[in-house]
Parts: structure tokens; sequence; C-alpha cells
């Protein structure tokens, strides 16, 4: 019977044995897998960390593109006015000077008219002053022409009489 009862011992420590380590293997399992399910949480949640970072810095990126961009714009857009503004002057200085130039222009035009119609009336008067002379010319000559028909008495009476009037 010992050997019966070392068969039998022998067997039920072999089942305990096999089932220990069926158990322990179990055991070893779920906590293996929980510790799997933990790690695989903590990796997730880390994930989430890093990709709520990666996000965070995106948006400071994209912010800051568009921030510079926006600077860039608006330089240019300085620049652009500035530009147009030395275009205006410019533009303004050169009416101005041409607005000057036509004022002369006019004004020029204006002397030369007045000056004309000064000579046209100077002509005039020189003309009227020609005919006038011609005309006391002429009757010189004619009283000339008398006098020199008339003798010395006949001459000198009407001198008087002429200056008597």
């Amino acid at each position: 019977m010992s050997a019966v009862l070392y068969w039998f011992i022998g067997v039920v420590v072999g089942a305990l044995g096999v089932w220990a380590v069926l158990f322990f293997r179990q055991r070893w399992q779920q906590e293996t897998l929980v510790g799997a399910g933990e790690t695989a949480k903590l990796i997730l949640a880390e994930a989430k960390k890093e990709a709520a970072v990666t996000k965070k810095e995106a948006e400071v990126q994209a912010k800051d593109v568009i921030l510079q961009s926006k600077s860039e714009l608006e330089k240019e857009q300085r620049e652009r006015r500035k530009e147009t503004q030395q275009v205006e002057r410019r533009l303004q200085s050169k009416e101005e000077t041409i607005d000057k130039r036509a004022l002369s222009l006019d004004n020029r035009e204006t002397d030369l008219s007045r000056r004309q119609q000064g000579f046209k009336a100077k002509e005039e008067s020189i003309q009227q002053k020609e005919e006038k002379y011609e005309g006391l010319i002429e009757e010189t000559h004619q009283q000339l022409e008398r006098v020199a028909e008339m003798n010395r008495e006949e001459a000198r009476k009407q001198l008087l009489e002429k200056n008597d009037e």
C-alpha cells in the first residue's frame, strides 16, 4: 500500500502542481493583461498628451506664420502707400509747375495783347497826326503859293490879320 499511496500522493501532488502552475500562469497572464491594459492606457494617455502638445505647437507655429505673413503684408502696404504718396507728391509738384507756367504764359499773352493794343493806338494816333501834319503842310504850301503871288504889303497885311484872330 505504500506504493499505491505514494502513487496516489504523487498523482495528487502532480495534479496539485499542474493546477498550481495553471492557476499561477492564468493569474500571471491576467496580471500581465491588466498590466498591459494599464500600460496601454498609459501609452494612450501619453500619446494623447503628446498629440495635444503637438497640436498646440502646430497652432503656435500656424499663428506665428499668420502673424509673420500679416506683418509682411502690412509692411508691403506701408511701402506701397509711401510709394503712392511720393508719386502723388511728384505729380502735384509737376501740376503746380505746369499751372505756374500756364499762368506765366497767360500773363505774357495778356501783356502782349495790351502792348499790341497800345501799339495800335499809337499807330492810329501817329496816323492821325501824320494826316493832320500833311494837311497843315498842304495848307502851308497853298499859303506860300498865295503869298508868293502877293506883293510885300499884301503879305504883311494878311499876317497881321491872322495874328489878330
